[in-house]
């Protein structure tokens, strides 16, 4: 899930990535609040008979140099380890040059991160998965601009560093017998978010710490070979975590205790799918209950049809229900303490 609201690719460890899963269309009914108008499913988990541990070390040009060490080994009978170690670091180059201002700076991006996942088949049917994952990424941008001696402005010279830091951990059971499936996940995560001028320390800049847990229980049962069903429960918390920024200097009118408000929502759905010779039919519904927010119900319809082997034409209509993060409500110097939760309608053909 997104702590701060959104997904910055760039920050996230290529090194640990399996596959990586795309579903179209509005999935909030399965998938959650954020899934507005599709899902992007990054898998770091490998396949529990995966053997393939390797080294690789690479330098370039802007004093750019990176190396990753990888085991995925079986280390037993249905049992197997994947640890992940990554370092990179680039002094980079003036990514936003404006001649007179900035001459001479340098953008650069330096990581840190590491994967270490077990899991293991304690049956035919029970399945588990541990794993903890951390990186901490620091990257340089330009805040540099010309000045407008009509407004009154000067040019201004800012290099400024952003850092993300996280650490998460997360936990499955699996069951699956005959026609009924069953999938427990647990998950923690703590993200910290530091912007600062370059040269100085992170703590005279700005700084947001979120920490978020969820509980998901899925299910699903096949009543023959066309239709299937299936549903789950949903719950999330999250709070700004201690040592964000004094409420004082949000203003009375946007203070924030992370003791006593943090933030749940609870949801519930159900999806059934058909599928007969060329058609597919699917169906699902959703409710969450948001403690900031109050009630909302999604749901999703969706038809396809295989008119040609390898061909098929869908289509598809859902709603979907995303409550604001704290980073859009709370975000030093660009709070919206007021701002409502979005809603969307989508069609897909």
């Amino acid at each position: 899930r997104a702590i701060m609201g959104g997904v910055d690719f760039n920050q996230f460890p290529i090194n640990s990535i399996e596959r990586i899963d795309y579903i179209r269309g509005a999935r909030a009914s399965i998938y959650g609040s954020e899934a507005i108008s599709g899902v992007i499913n990054i898998i770091t988990r490998a396949n529990i008979d995966s053997d393939a541990s390797h080294v690789t070390a690479g330098y370039g040009s802007d004093n750019h140099k990176k190396g990753t060490f990888v085991v995925s080994k079986p280390v037993g009978d249905s049992k197997h380890f994947k640890g992940v170690l990554g370092y990179e670091k680039t002094d980079g180059f003036n990514v936003k040059p404006l001649p007179g201002v900035n001459d001479g700076d340098e953008h650069g991006f330096e990581t840190l991160n590491l994967k270490l996942g077990y899991q293991q088949n304690f049956s035919d049917n029970l399945s588990g998965y541990v794993g903890v994952s951390a990186y901490n990424n620091e990257y340089d941008y330009d805040n540099s601009s010309y000045g407008n001696p009509a407004w009154g402005t000067v040019d201004k010279h800012e290099k400024k560093t952003g850092e993300v830091k996280y650490v998460g951990a997360d936990l499955s059971l699996e069951y699956n017998k005959d026609v009924y499936s069953s999938e427990l996940k647990l998950a923690y995560g703590q993200q910290d978010n530091y912007d600062h001028k370059s040269g100085q320390s992170k703590s005279t800049g700005d700084h947001v710490a979120i920490e978020q847990f969820n509980a998901i229980w899925l299910n699903s049962y096949s009543v023959n070979e066309e239709l299937s069903v299936g549903g789950g429960l949903d719950y999330r918390t999250e709070k700004l975590a201690k040592g964000y920024i004094a409420p004082s200097d949000w203003g009375p009118s946007q203070s924030y205790d992370p003791e006593k408000n943090p933030r749940t929502n609870f949801g519930i759905s159900a999806i059934a799918q058909y599928a007969y010779d060329v058609w597919t039919l699917e169906a699902s519904v959703r409710n969450d209950d948001n403690n900031q927010f109050g009630n909302n119900t999604t749901w999703q319809t969706a038809a396809g049809w295989s008119f040609y082997e390898g061909y098929e034409l869908t289509l598809s209509h859902g709603t979907a229900f995303r409550a604001p993060s704290f980073v859009d409500l709370y975000y030093p110097g660009y709070e919206m303490p007021n701002l409502k939760p979005e809603e969307s309608e989508n069609t897909e053909l």
